[in-house]
């Protein structure tokens, strides 16, 4: 087996199970995130991100859940779809 088929199925299955995926990324950069302090914090979501574009996952909109933020704060909801206030 060569290095492209194995590319040519992580993209396969990338786009049949994206959710799984992002979430496999998630879980590693908050794995180093956690070994390093949070002091790479912006290179490894960079990274991540990189890793998402070559498997050809589609971008998160605002209406996906994130990963929480590095100091436990949970993302905060974006107000859509709630009835305004009188």
């Amino acid at each position: 087996m060569d290095f492209k088929s194995i590319i040519a199925k992580a993209k396969n299955f990338a786009g049949k199970n994206p959710d799984k995926v992002r979430g496999g990324i998630d879980k590693a950069e908050a794995v180093v995130n956690e070994k390093t302090g949070n002091k790479y914090a912006d290179k490894v979501k960079q990274g991540a991100d990189a890793v998402e574009g070559q498997l050809g996952l589609p971008k998160q909109d605002a209406g996906t859940p994130q990963a929480p933020k590095p100091s436990g704060e949970a993302p905060q909801p974006s107000g859509e779809g709630t009835p305004p206030r009188a």
